[in-house]
């Protein structure tokens, strides 16, 4: 602040005649001696300094004060603000920040001695070229490259089954694998060349979208599908399509309880009304009825069916129903924006019927959009607790028999799973007492001699037994990888140490399997010969 005590003023020469006025000045003696002492004062009162000027003031150079806003901003109506940071001003404070920061910096370096010291894993580094460098995309995906971890496969084979012309990915431990190395045997034994699908299963239809007339080779149109009558025989009856039902609840609903009774009698009864000869369309009672037809077709002798039947290319009891199926999967379509538990359990309907009919492409398929509808709705997560009991365990039992079919179908067709099946034991499992199995008066309830045994039990068990192979599968097969990728071959067939290491790791794995088989109750065991017992065959001795 400037100094008002200056040697010229007479301010200051009044403070040298006394101590007692040496900040406050004498009153003088006449009114002329104080208007000549005001004319004589060379300064005026000085502003009030602040610490840092507010940003529109500090910019434009004018006087700041330290209200909140300031005067100047209050004027224009604007807000004040001081973004910038108060730095240091003077040489000492200056001196100290560059103390904090060399203290700061002395810190990092004896952190970053500490982790240089630590033993660590050194990832490989893939050598970038200067025209990779230069891209920001290339250098995160190369980064990206050099962290994943991929473990060595066993690879399968190509090849072009029945119900497909296309060739199709297979793996080691699927059957088409397993067939193949038959038919290599053979042709090398015999000296004779063969054809891959020489031994495959022959199939009258190769595409499910085939017409319903023998007649006419073009597809139906999607319209028609779903118009409500079929291009041959017309729709069902109500009594017709109820004996189908009737196959449904003594057979698939026992093995995937995954709808309720109750709801599902309720909800078809609703699509019949009095006026009309056919129902409403439902995407859930159409797969549910071709299902049945497939099941149902097995049980009528060759003999007594149409004569039309017998041909290969319309016959084929693999897609009896195959006009249900057709409308069942468009009816889906026209919903996908919007899934429901509906949507998820026609998907896992829709799997078993395609595994049945050999067409394990589609079935694939199928089911990965059968995960994503479940996780749209949350299936993989506990139930909300607010949800009523019996509606959490039909959740439940849904994402069960979607991880059922997970395991069973990625090592059918030695393909990679889609789900993680390792986190599977941090779910908790659907219930099957007695209070789960007869919920909303269910005709199916309890068996044997106590309650312990359900209608729910079997499948509880069975999904079990799917996942505890699939976590044995994985180990496996990971094991047949690694020999093979050490060893530099093809398969493990090509050297019988590598299949001997195999074989043990197999074996080691059998007392997971056998845990499994000890608590199955005995209600659920079938009877052996000669008093045999479960899992007791050679493998599991030598183990």
């Amino acid at each position: 602040m400037p100094d008002l005590l200056s040697p010229t003023s007479p301010v200051s020469k009044a403070s040298t005649m006394s101590p007692a006025t040496s900040t406050v000045p004498a009153a003088p003696s006449t009114a002329s001696t104080s208007t000549g002492a005001e004319s004589q004062l060379p300064y005026g009162r000085s502003r009030k300094q602040v610490s840092r000027a507010c940003d529109w003031c500090r910019v434009r150079r004018i006087r700041c004060d330290n209200e909140q806003p300031c005067k100047a901003c209050r004027q224009r109506g604007a807000q004040c603000t001081q973004n910038g940071g108060d730095g240091p001003r003077t040489l000492p404070q200056a001196l100290r920040e560059i103390d904090k920061l060399k203290a700061r910096v002395r810190e990092l370096e004896s952190e970053l001695a500490a982790y240089k010291s630590q033993p660590r894993a050194v990832a490989a580094i893939t050598p970038v070229s200067p025209s990779d460098q230069s891209s920001p995309v290339q250098s995160v995906k190369s980064q990206v490259q050099n962290t994943a971890v991929v473990k060595p496969r066993w690879e399968g084979i190509y090849v072009a089954t029945a119900r497909s012309d296309q060739p199709s990915y297979y793996g080691p431990s699927s059957i088409y694998y397993f067939v193949s190395r038959i038919g290599c045997y053979l042709g090398k034994a015999l000296q004779q060349p063969h054809a891959d699908k020489s031994f495959q299963t022959r199939g009258g239809s190769k595409n499910m979208h085939e017409t319903d007339s023998p007649d006419d080779n073009a597809r139906q149109d999607s319209s028609e599908i779903v118009s409500g009558t079929d291009a041959r025989w017309g729709a069902l009856r109500r009594v017709h399509e109820e004996a189908l039902l009737k196959l449904f609840w003594e057979g698939y609903h026992c093995f995937m309880p995954i709808v309720d009774e109750t709801e599902f009698r309720q909800h078809y009864a609703s699509l019949w009304e009095p006026s009309r000869t056919t129902r409403k369309q439902s995407p859930l009672v159409d797969i549910i009825l071709a299902l049945s037809l497939q099941y149902g077709y097995a049980f009528i002798p060759r003999n007594a069916t149409h004569l039309a039947d017998h041909d290969e290319a319309y016959g084929d009891s693999a897609v009896a129903g195959r006009w249900y199926y057709r409308r069942s999967q468009a009816l889906l379509s026209a919903d996908l924006e919007s899934p429901s538990l509906t949507t998820v359990q026609c998907y896992l309907f829709s799997i078993c019927y395609l595994c049945c009919a050999s067409f394990q492409n589609m079935c694939h398929i199928v089911h990965a959009q059968a995960v994503r509808a479940g996780q749209t709705l949350g299936l993989h997560l506990e139930p909300p607790a607010d949800t009523p009991h019996g509606e959490r365990e039909l959740r439940k039992r849904v994402w069960w028999h979607v991880l059922l079919l997970e395991a069973k179908i990625s090592t059918k067709l030695g393909r990679p799973f889609l789900l993680d099946l390792g986190q599977v034991s941090s779910m908790s499992r659907p219930s099957d007492d007695l209070a789960t199995a007869t919920y909303n008066n269910s005709s199916l309830g309890a068996y044997g001699p106590g309650p312990d045994i359900t209608w729910l039990s079997f499948s509880s068990h069975n999904c079990q037994l799917f996942i505890t192979m699939a976590n044995i599968y994985e180990v496996l097969y990971d094991k047949c990888g690694e020999a093979i990728h050490q060893n530099n071959i093809t398969s493990i067939y090509a050297d019988p140490n590598v299949l001997e290491s195999c074989a043990k790791v197999l074996a080691a794995s059998m007392p997971i399997l056998r845990a499994w088989a000890d608590n199955v109750p005995e209600q659920l065991k079938m009877r052996r010969r000669s008093g045999g017992a479960l899992l007791h065959g050679p493998l599991c001795r030598r183990n």
